[in-house]
């Protein structure tokens, strides 16, 4: 099984290989981009130094002004007791500039995440439609595959190689920007306040949100593989007409929108915000989060397995086969 699981996994890469790249490239192209002209921007205002001096009151004094993360505000009292002025916009660009470049990997991934998991489901959709309208279908069950093992390796490879390469294409992007900001003559305003928590937290945090997203939309995505295996034309079309009519009919008949709380708790798009922890770990309160809701998630669990159990059933009964 394990072998022609791989073969299959294989067939997809090399039937799909465009589309694992083709997204993720122009995204860090796009962000490469906008790094050189953030660098070219800094070096114009000649931005070397972390100090700025604000001039308070009719005395003329001034501040020092530390813009590293955990920096006092300047909204608060300063060191004499008196109150600092507001940060002019230049200031407050550069200090919001620096103070939120230790997160940027994590913004960066939910970027990436979040394509690849748009990637997906229009593979989802079209994974158990596509042999059957060119009737390659044909081919490959002549071989000695079973549908379960064709089925499981679409559902690994749409779940995890559209956002594997998402994630590593992102991890060099990042290395890029960085070498970006070290050769650019500003760039060091940038770097100071990096960490190397900041840096392995998107190493690994990625993958393991990745696994906790699948969990988490595994129904959404085994209703699109049924809709893809039973449907003669357009399954990703059915699959929104299907979700309006029942959107539309359970708020004129009841009232209610658990339907659409339910597949919206089910997407896959896990927020990568550091600030939606409240300061704790992003990974424990995703987890936690996750068995928080213990009928959302069985329930979940429940649908998606019947789903990919149904589209096998179709793919091995369905009469034009």
């Amino acid at each position: 099984m394990v072998n022609n699981v791989a073969t299959q996994l294989r067939r997809e890469y090399w039937e799909n290989r465009t589309w694992l790249f083709v997204l993720p490239i122009i995204l860090s192209v796009l962000l490469i981009v906008l790094s050189l002209l953030l660098a070219k921007y800094i070096t114009a205002l000649g931005v070397g130094e972390r100090e700025f001096l604000i001039f308070q009151g009719e005395e003329n004094r001034t501040q020092m002004l530390d813009f590293s993360l955990g920096a006092q505000p300047l909204s608060e009292a300063d060191n004499t007791g008196e109150p600092a002025q507001p940060l002019t916009e230049e200031q407050q660009f550069h200090r919001d500039l620096e103070t939120s470049f230790d997160e940027t990997p994590l913004a960066m991934l939910a970027v990436y995440i979040a394509s690849a998991w748009l990637v997906s489901f229009f593979y989802f959709a079209a994974c158990l439609y596509t042999d059957r309208q060119d009737n390659s279908i044909l081919f490959w069950k002549s071989l000695p595959v079973t549908e379960h093992e064709n089925v499981l390796a679409k559902l690994l490879f749409g779940a995890f190689a559209f956002t594997g390469a998402a994630l590593v294409i992102g991890w060099l992007c990042w290395l890029v920007i960085v070498l970006v900001a070290l050769v650019s003559p500003g760039g060091e305003i940038l770097l100071k306040d990096m960490t190397v928590g900041g840096v392995l937290s998107a190493v690994y945090m990625g993958p393991l949100l990745i696994v906790l997203g699948f969990i988490r939309g595994l129904p959404i995505i085994a209703l699109l593989m049924l809709l893809s295996a039973v449907a003669r034309r357009s399954p990703l079309m059915m699959a929104v007409v299907i979700v309006a009519v029942v959107l539309l009919a359970e708020k004129l008949l009841f009232s209610t929108a658990f339907v659409y709380q339910w597949l919206t708790w089910h997407l896959p798009l896990l927020p990568l915000d550091t600030e939606v922890a409240e300061g704790g770990s992003l990974l424990f309160y995703h987890v936690k989060d996750l068995f928080s809701q213990p009928l959302m998630l069985i329930s979940g669990i429940v649908i998606g397995i019947a789903a990919l159990v149904a589209a096998i059933w179709c793919r091995e009964h369905r009469f034009e086969i």
